[in-house]
């Protein structure tokens, strides 16, 4: 059976899709309604459940190319791991950092020690999703989830700065937040490669396009359940 050409680039394609879908999550309140007034304890929840989500990007990313059959394909997605482990140096690996940082604002706001609260329901759900995404349903559907964290992170994190991030002790160590939000085009640029490389069609292209769209509903429940757990509700237009 014949199916049309791919007609734009994965990177194009997904970019497209994703503008409605990344401007509705940028409109919940975890980024828009708090700021420096907000708790401590608010602001500790946000960062532990961060934590626990942006946690699993690596074992998505490893999900999704143990499945990829092209050496071609398969070469974005390696380099993209390797990165994310420090490139051989584990102080430069992406979780290091961010226990890093976490572990800063827990010093700063509790010097003597603070139990961690367990991670919300809607995070686990959350994380879930996005591993079934990666695992279970076909490397381009998987790759597409991976296009989109990466086109949509350094948004996030610039408006998570302004909104929840806000309360961020001085004491914080941002190398982590910092070092994404520099490198996330690179990233997506490497993982469209591979979606490119397996793309002969716009019906393989679709599926990218899907995986995309499904990792953003993840994106927004996981913001959403912890827009709701602290209080915060999506402001009316």
């Amino acid at each position: 059976m014949w199916h049309e050409p791919v007609s734009q680039t994965a990177i194009e394609e997904v970019r497209h899709r994703l503008a409605s879908p990344l401007a509705q999550l940028l409109d919940l309140p975890v980024f828009t309604a708090v700021g420096r007034n907000r708790p401590p304890a608010d602001v500790l929840r946000g960062i532990w459940n961060y934590e626990a989500y942006a946690a699993i990007y690596s074992r998505c990313l490893a999900n999704v190319l143990a499945q990829v059959d092209s050496e071609r394909a398969r070469m974005p997605l390696v380099e993209n791991l390797w990165d994310e482990h420090g490139r051989g140096d584990p102080a430069g690996g992406h979780r290091l950092m961010m226990a890093t940082f976490v572990s800063s604002v827990e010093r700063a706001f509790h010097p003597e020690g603070i139990d961690r609260d367990p991670v919300l329901p809607s995070t686990t759900l959350a994380i879930r999703d996005l591993i079934s995404l990666t695992c279970d349903q076909g490397p381009l559907r998987g790759m597409g989830a991976l296009l989109a964290l990466e086109l949509t992170n350094a948004s996030q994190l610039a408006a998570l700065q302004r909104g929840l991030f806000a309360g961020l002790p001085d004491a914080a160590d941002m190398t982590y937040l910092v070092v994404h939000q520099a490198c996330d085009d690179q990233h997506a640029a490497e993982i469209a490669e591979g979606i490119d490389e397996l793309c002969t069609d716009n019906r393989q292209l679709s599926k990218a396009v899907e995986g995309a769209l499904a990792a953003m509903q993840a994106d927004f429940a996981f913001w959403a359940g912890l827009s709701a757990s602290l209080g915060l509700e999506l402001a009316a237009k």
